[in-house]
């Protein structure tokens, strides 16, 4: 019947040429896993006054990532939408 295999994903964030919050997970990246890892790996890792980049995936444009952002004393900037020409 075809062959299944196990997907690991890698979230992380990119700072001056280095990686930081690294987290490899097996789920499917969504809104809650996406705010879970902003709250648990990526805000403690933030230095006050940081710009965080985004792109418009669907489960980075939410209230709370904003909150939890700010929270670190970061601001948040989204890039504009790709494209198509």
């Amino acid at each position: 019947m075809g062959r299944k295999f196990c997907r690991t994903n890698i979230v992380a964030g990119y700072v001056n040429g280095k990686s930081i919050a690294e987290c490899a997970y097996k789920d499917t990246m969504d809104t809650e896993f996406f705010n879970a890892w902003v709250d648990q790996f990526l805000g403690p890792a933030l230095i006050p006054g940081q710009v965080v980049v985004m792109d418009n995936a669907s489960f980075h444009n939410h209230r709370r990532t904003t909150e939890l952002v700010a929270a670190a004393g970061c601001s948040l900037l989204y890039l504009p939408p790709y494209s198509q020409t």
